[in-house]
């Protein structure tokens, strides 16, 4: 039985908050055992979506298949996907996980 792992990331800014919520994130997988035995189809979305993209390539080792990257946009697209990938193949397990929360630390960093 194949598992997919969907992994949505919001990319507001290219500072090394976003770097360390995803190396905490891809820890967690590994942690589990989860990263050499799923694919992990990443979507990012935000204005610096093309430099968090050129961050995760550097997890070598890693079957990452980088689905979309847009600089607009929201949660949608990464679900878009999930939903189409299970239609395609109704016999793999998925897991949806994403950078939840984040919006919240902007805005207490932003309004200090």
């Amino acid at each position: 039985m194949k598992l997919n792992v969907y992994y949505h990331i919001w990319a507001p800014s290219n500072d090394p908050l976003i770097r360390f919520l995803i190396d905490e994130q891809m820890k967690r997988l590994d942690l589990h055992s989860l990263i050499n035995q799923a694919t992990l189809n990443v979507c990012i979305v935000g204005k610096c979506a093309r430099e968090i993209e050129e961050y995760v390539k550097q997890y070598s080792g890693v079957n990452i298949r980088l689905v979309t990257v847009e600089e607009k946009g929201w949660e949608l697209h990464t679900l878009n996907i999930l939903y189409e990938d299970c239609v395609k193949d109704p016999d793999q397990y998925v897991m949806y996980m994403h950078t939840k929360g984040l919006s919240h630390f902007y805005k207490s960093v932003n309004n200090t």
